[in-house]
């Protein structure tokens, strides 16, 4: 150990490290952390060769594990004594990764048995994946040359891999061709997922599904690893678990989240990116989002308003009404000159009155006008009275048929008679107990928390609710897009209103902390995105949003709801009739014993 030592001083001496400062220079790395066991002389000397050439550098034993914004360099001497346990302390904290490129440096007489060189023995158990960059630089000091090897296994479960690089003189270094790292040599690995439907849930296939809804963002990521696998030439196992992929509770994860903590998986086909599991696992990007919004069909206007006051204006009830007074008072005047004049058949003002207002509604008067005045004043208030029946019933027919846009906000849905229910998924009960939302809060304690379980329903169930009427179901819209394609009609799909209640997390794979997969897959998945390959496979497994097609909307039949407000007031008119009718049963009866006459009824 010493001679080899003195070998490498007395070559570092004469050559002031060239070739260690030249590869991180050629790499673009300028911040290098060495760990060595050289002696003062030999530190002091390597840390003016790699400030001469602009580097940041130096010794820190252990190595500072914490990751820096920018990728950065690591020089280890493994023939120091020191190397077997510092080696297994960088295997444990996963420090051969993507973030830092590492020379090794190793020494031998010849490259005669290198495999069975002590400096190489001791990689054999390190953690160095398809992600991580080291090079392990064996020099030859009986020749005076370096040979260049590309470290990495594919697994922890396969041997690690020497890939010969390059043969350079210690004088002088040129830049290393990498091996891409694109054939897993068809090793398996072990993934996990949740199902969620267990009941409908058809497997992975893409092809013959009936229900590729069902638990679709499983379906997707499974694809787009099945690519990943094609591309790098490995294949997976894949555990599936029941309702839940794993939230931490009691300091613990459970389900799929606990089995890739503890490390007996390598990865998921996608979780979402919750703050929580950001301290224990790595995730491939932002692959795709989970929108499970509230859908409803916005009130009708008859049922937020009486539409039978909406047709005319303000200024239009208000001129009929004067109209209306007017004609009255005319015909009523032009009745009492006939009668004076003529000896003629004399009305009441109320009788006049209420001839006018059959006439108004297209009754018919039951009055029988002599004079030709009365005569054309009733025929004048009639072919007015025509044509505004005429625009009031046109516009009552197209106010039948609109909805209303009176609830925007989610406050004004908790506020409002709709009834609500949600999707039975495991991420809604815990984001309504987790929210900090004021009005999602409010929307939990008056929707929903009173209701118990019975507010939690299957899709198709919940679905079926929006369809009959007053009703808004939550669910994500893989399930509402196919379920309203094959349930609504065209002017029902036209009605439909979405509001999203929370931003649930982007959905992404993951993998242990600091795995040496990551990278490789999050390639892999950017290539996808970018070649369309991932909206091919998601259009498979996802439905599209229904459109409104307002050619096709047929009428919309009228409901009880909508002629409300003329139920009621046949009610209370028939109400107002009889209490009219006892008063004036009262008033005659206190008439007759006021005059002392048998009071007579005929039936």
């Amino acid at each position: 150990m010493l001679a080899l030592s003195h070998s490498l001083t007395m070559v570092s001496s004469l050559l002031q490290f060239s070739f260690l400062v030249e590869y991180f220079y050629s790499n673009n790395i300028y911040n290098v952390n060495l760990l060595t066991c050289f002696n003062d002389e030999m530190k002091t000397k390597l840390l003016l060769a790699m400030s001469n050439k602009g580097l940041s550098s130096g010794y820190s034993y252990p190595y500072s594990l914490e990751l820096s914004d920018h990728r950065r360099g690591a020089l280890l001497d493994i023939t120091c004594k020191n190397s077997p346990s510092l080696l297994a302390s960088l295997t444990k904290e996963k420090a051969f990764g993507a973030h830092t490129e590492w020379l090794l440096v190793n020494m031998a007489n010849s490259s005669t048995g290198f495999l069975d060189n002590k400096g190489v023995q001791l990689l054999s158990n390190a953690y160095a994946l398809p992600s991580s960059s080291v090079v392990l630089a064996n020099i030859l000091m009986g020749e005076g040359l370096v040979e260049y090897y590309d470290v990495y296994r594919i697994s922890m479960y396969t041997n690690m891999k020497f890939l010969f690089l390059s043969r350079q003189p210690l004088s002088r270094f040129t830049l290393l061709t990498k091996n891409k790292r694109t054939d897993f040599d068809g090793v398996t690995f072990t993934a996990a997922t949740s199902v969620l439907y267990p009941n409908i849930f058809e497997g992975f296939s893409e092809e013959n599904l009936n229900h590729p809804e069902a638990d679709a963002y499983a379906k997707v990521g499974y694809a787009i690893e099945r690519n990943v696998g094609q591309q790098f030439n490995f294949s997976f196992t894949i555990k599936i678990f029941f309702n839940s992929y794993g939230y931490l509770k009691n300091g613990s994860f459970t389900h799929v989240m606990g089995l890739m903590v503890k490390e007996q998986i390598d990865f998921t086909t996608g979780l979402m990116m919750r703050d929580e599991r950001m301290d224990y696992i790595d995730f491939a990007g932002n692959t795709f989002a989970t929108y499970s919004p509230l859908i409803f069909k916005q009130p009708s206007l008859s049922s937020v308003s009486n539409i039978f006051l909406l047709p005319f204006e303000a200024q239009v009830w208000l001129a009929t009404g004067a109209l209306l007074f007017v004609s009255t008072i005319i015909l009523f005047v032009e009745i009492i000159i006939t009668s004076r004049l003529l000896f003629r058949t004399r009305y009441s003002f109320l009788e006049v009155f209420m001839g006018i207002l059959e006439d108004a509604f297209l009754q018919g008067s039951t009055l029988q006008f002599e004079s030709a005045a009365a005569k054309l004043t009733s025929l004048l208030f009639s072919i007015v009275s025509y044509f505004l029946f005429i625009a009031y019933s046109a516009k009552i027919v197209a106010l039948l048929q609109l909805s209303t846009s009176s609830i925007t906000s989610l406050s004004q849905l908790s506020n409002s008679h709709m009834a609500i229910a949600i999707q039975d998924v495991v991420y809604n009960r815990v984001y309504f107990q987790e929210t900090k939302d004021p009005y999602v809060k409010e929307f939990y304690q008056k929707k929903i928390y009173p209701l118990g379980e019975k507010a939690y329903l299957p899709p198709k169930d919940g679905i079926m609710k929006i369809r009959s009427g007053f009703y808004a179901y939550k669910l994500e819209t893989d399930w509402a897009y196919k379920l309203i394609s094959e349930t609504f009609n065209e002017n029902e799909k036209c009605g439909l209103t979405e509001m999203n209640i929370f931003v649930l997390p982007m959905i992404s794979p993951a993998f242990p902390k600091r795995s040496g997969l990551r990278e490789h897959f999050s390639r892999s998945i950017i290539w996808q995105q970018e070649t369309g390959i991932f909206q091919r496979i998601k259009k498979i497994f996802s439905s599209q949003k229904p459109s409104c097609n307002i050619n096709a909307v047929g009428y919309t039949k009228v409901h009880l709801m909508d002629v409300q407000p003329a139920l009621f007031f046949l009610i209370y008119g028939i109400l107002g009739s009889i209490l009219v009718f006892f008063l004036e049963f009262i008033t005659t009866l206190k008439s007759f014993i006021a005059t002392k006459k048998p009071l007579s009824v005929n039936f």
